[in-house]
Parts: structure tokens; sequence; C-alpha cells
């Protein structure tokens, strides 16, 4: 189990398309459990507010789950929903409602967005 916060702060200067100084601030609770040798699930939080420039603010819950066939191979199941909500900057200066955006999988294009990935690892 596990917590931690964070605050970004990124001052505007000539190159940048924010009207104001801009501050991001980030809190994580997370926690794994081990419920065999073979298996493990965890469950994470995201909380994430933007201010200054915009207003945006991010709800995000991850869970994950992997089974272990052998020292080599595991099989792993991620999910995870995000909700965004108030206002973001875009990169032609302008704002619009915030959109979710889980990792680097693409902006959802909507408040929320859903991901879910199931693979296989084979270590050599």
């Amino acid at each position: 189990m596990g917590l931690s916060y964070s605050n970004v702060q990124a001052t505007r200067d000539s190159q940048s398309t924010f009207a104001s100084n801009e501050h991001w601030n980030v809190g994580t609770a997370f926690s794994s459990y081990q419920l065999t040798p073979a298996t493990a699930v965890g469950l994470s939080y995201i909380y994430t507010h933007a201010s200054g420039d915009t207003s945006a603010t991010y709800h995000q819950v991850n869970t994950a789950a992997t089974y272990s066939f052998s020292r080599r191979t595991e099989t792993y199941a991620l999910a995870g929903y995000q909700h965004a909500s108030g206002l973001q900057r875009v990169a032609a200066g302008g704002t619009r409602e915030a959109q979710a955006l889980i990792g680097s999988f693409g902006i959802a294009g909507s408040s929320t967005q859903v991901l879910a990935i199931v693979g296989i690892l084979h270590r050599l």
C-alpha cells in the first residue's frame, strides 16, 4: 500500500500557450496483494487537479491482476477508467472542456475513457 503527492508548476514564457502560470496537484493511493504464490492483484486511484491557467480535474481508477504459469510465463489483465471535468488548454492556445486521456493511448474525445489490456509475458 502507498500514497504519493506531487505539485508541478509551469511558468508562462514567450513559447507557452498558457495565459498564466499553471499548477498541477496529483495525489495517488495504491495497493497490491499477493493472493496466492501465482496470483497478484492491484488497485489504484489517481486525482489530478490543474489550477492557475486552467481548471481541469481528473479522477482515474485502475485495477490489475497477474497470474504466473511458471518462472518465465505469466498472463496479465489491466483496466482503467478516467473522468475529466473543467477546462484544459489546447496547443493552439485556446481552452476546451477537459477530455480524458489514460497513458499514451490517445485522447478520448469525451470526458470519460475506459482502457482494458490483456496479455501474456514470456521471458527468455
